[in-house]
């Protein structure tokens, strides 16, 4: 007896053959697929965008608390994360190598503004040359083209190129403004760990707080911990998400299974999703019930400090928002110098294509007047005899 062979073993299902597979279903079953796939599409970058803002909204939370320095008011020492971030800024070169890329970026910028000058002066000089032609020789416009009619691009550009500069320029004084507004602290964060530690108020043991402000740090550091553990779990559901809407393939069963209503089988895959949306719901709930904490209790852990532990707290909070302003200005000035750079080839660039321009329209115009010099040349004048009248 002959054993039976299915379809599935003589065409085993593989990426090759479900076009061909798929023109096998039902138009209105085609026109769902599609629909499905374009909600499951909205679905990940709907979950995306909004636990991107949620994580944006905790990291912010943290920044504007400033933590680490709470949990390091009391005692003598230096909070290890702000000697990491100071020996950092010392081994970069400190306040003085920020200083001088600065002054790199304002070189560079200035030697920007003058190659645009040069742009613009060459393209005034034609356009005056065109107009001082057409004035000497107002019969013979129309055998040359204006400038006006030919040079529009080159003009455009040199616009665009303005107007970025600007841009460029207004963001190098804030840069600037913000060196200026930061030097003082810039200039004791480069002294040095030790310096600072001499500096830093002295709030002597923790036993010098009040109790409820111990224990509201407590509090606070463990909230702090669970917001942490939320936070990485968010990215491991990111992946997961997208793990399994790669994983889910509707289209597959559909055509495996062409008995079962395909309606069944979209909806059974859009539903897939509930268990890992609702670890979603409940990670970002688990956030807002950290964050509201962490408010809560910061604030009380503040309130019973002393007022050596305050004056330690604000000396280093200083010292920190110094360190992330220096970090700052440091990427905006380094930005800043390449971009200049890059920006002075393609000055450089459009410098050359107007000055080619201009060189060819000179010598169409050379051509013009040696041709107009020909032909007055080559007039003759006839003498016309006046009659005399008779008297």
């Amino acid at each position: 007896m002959v054993k039976g062979t299915t379809l599935e073993t003589l065409l085993p299902f593989t990426e090759d053959i479900e076009i061909p597979f798929r023109t096998l279903l039902p138009s209105i079953a085609v026109t769902a697929l599609t629909k499905y796939k374009t909600e499951v599409e909205e679905l990940e970058t709907k979950q995306l965008e909004l636990m991107t803002k949620e994580s944006n909204i905790a990291k912010g939370v943290l920044a504007e608390l400033n933590l680490s320095v709470l949990f390091d008011s009391s005692g003598s020492e230096i909070p290890v994360s702000i000697q990491e971030g100071v020996n950092k800024i010392i081994e970069s070169g400190g306040f003085q190598h920020i200083q001088g890329l600065l002054q790199q970026v304002m070189s560079t910028s200035n030697e920007n503004k003058d190659i645009l000058r040069q742009i613009e002066g060459v393209i005034e000089a034609e356009f005056a040359q065109d107009a001082k032609m057409r004035s000497d020789f107002p019969h013979m416009r129309d055998r040359i083209t204006e400038s006006n009619k030919i040079n529009g691009n080159l003009k455009a550009t040199t616009q665009s190129l303005a107007q970025k500069l600007k841009a460029a320029s207004d963001a190098d004084d804030l840069v600037k403004q913000k060196m200026h507004k930061y030097k003082q602290s810039f200039e004791m964060i480069c002294l040095g760990v030790n310096k600072l530690k001499e500096k830093c108020p002295n709030s002597g043991k923790e036993g010098s707080a009040s109790q409820d402000s111990i224990k509201a740090i407590n509090i606070t550091k463990e909230a702090f911990k669970k917001l942490e553990i939320v936070l990485e779990r968010r990215e491991n559901l990111i992946k997961k998400l997208h793990l399994n809407i790669e994983k889910t393939d509707p289209e597959k069963e559909i055509i495996q299974n062409p008995t079962k209503p395909y309606t069944e089988i979209l909806d059974a895959s859009l539903h897939s999703f509930d268990p890992i949306l609702k670890e979603i719901e409940e990670n970002i709930a688990q956030q807002e019930t950290c964050i509201a904490t962490l408010m809560e209790y910061t604030q009380k852990a503040r309130s019973g400090q002393t007022e050596s532990s305050q004056k330690r707290e604000e000396f280093l909070q200083n010292i920190n928002i110094g360190i992330n302003a220096f970090r700052e200005v440091s990427e905006n000035v380094q930005e800043g110098l390449a971009w200049h750079s890059r920006f002075q080839e393609t000055l450089n660039s459009h410098l050359q294509r107007v000055s080619e321009f201009s060189s060819s329209r000179r010598l169409e115009k050379q051509l013009f007047a040696e041709s107009l010099s020909k032909e007055f040349a080559g007039m003759t004048v006839t003498a016309v005899a006046v009659p005399i009248s008779e008297k």
